[in-house]
């Protein structure tokens, strides 16, 4: 494990403990904070066997994860003001480069997955339809929050332009219970995605447990780690 810096953005990269090859290890991206980080490294669920892992600290994920701006859903919490686009710019043209040039990591999209939760999950939605280079093959969204406003509608008018990813979103069959917002309709958003994505060929694998959105993360994060080790092989 070590950690690093980068234009003012802190990272910490996992060295694979059993890499297939001595170069162009697979390399899986972390879309994270330090209450990801604490969960993961407390429960052993890093570093991973096959692929380096790079989980990057966002100190703002309200921020860097959102698509575009948009009002808070409950005014206890500052709105939205959509910067993903500064922050995926930071990690295809930035990130990716440094690690190349200190680690044996692919160069290849085809061996390149993300990983992201809530904000996270939806992050990743929004990069493959989003302007940015296409500089991954493998997204997981745990939980993610397909309630966004319009996410929907900006997919479907994306996504037939766009090539085929492989998917894996797990969720609970509580996401959204007790809210009377946006949220209330994320199990049925999320359903609509895993559809949209499967209709125009892309391949979805998907998980469903009977929680709620911040229940039995360890499990949910062990799985989708698992099927990034593998599939990004």
């Amino acid at each position: 494990m070590k950690k690093m810096a980068l234009s003012g953005r802190e990272y910490i990269i996992f060295s694979p403990t059993s890499p297939l090859t001595e170069t162009e290890w697979p390399i899986v991206i972390l879309h994270g904070d330090s209450q990801m980080y604490q969960l993961m490294t407390e429960k052993k669920l890093l570093p991973m066997k096959h692929c380096l892992a790079v989980m990057i600290l966002s100190t703002n994920r309200i921020d860097d994860f959102s698509p575009w701006p948009c009002k808070a859903l409950n005014e206890k919490f500052p709105d939205f003001m959509g910067k993903a686009d500064d922050y995926l710019k930071w990690t295809y043209a930035e990130l990716l480069p440094t690690l190349r040039n200190e680690y044996p990591v692919t160069a290849s999209a085809d061996h390149t997955g993300m990983l992201g939760q809530s904000l996270g999950g939806l992050l990743n939605i929004y990069a493959y339809f989003s302007s940015c280079p296409d500089f991954f093959s493998y997204a997981a969204c745990v939980s993610p929050s397909s309630w966004y406003p319009n996410l929907i509608n900006r997919l479907q008018e994306k996504i037939t332009d766009k090539a085929h990813k492989k998917w894996y979103i797990s969720s609970g069959t509580k996401e959204g219970i007790n809210h009377n917002d946006l949220k209330k309709h994320t199990v049925d958003l999320t359903q609509k995605i895993i559809h949209l994505l499967r209709e125009n060929g892309h391949e979805v694998k998907e998980y469903w447990d009977n929680g709620s959105h911040h229940e039995f993360l360890e499990d949910r994060y062990e799985r989708a780690l698992s099927w990034l080790d593998i599939s990004t092989l």
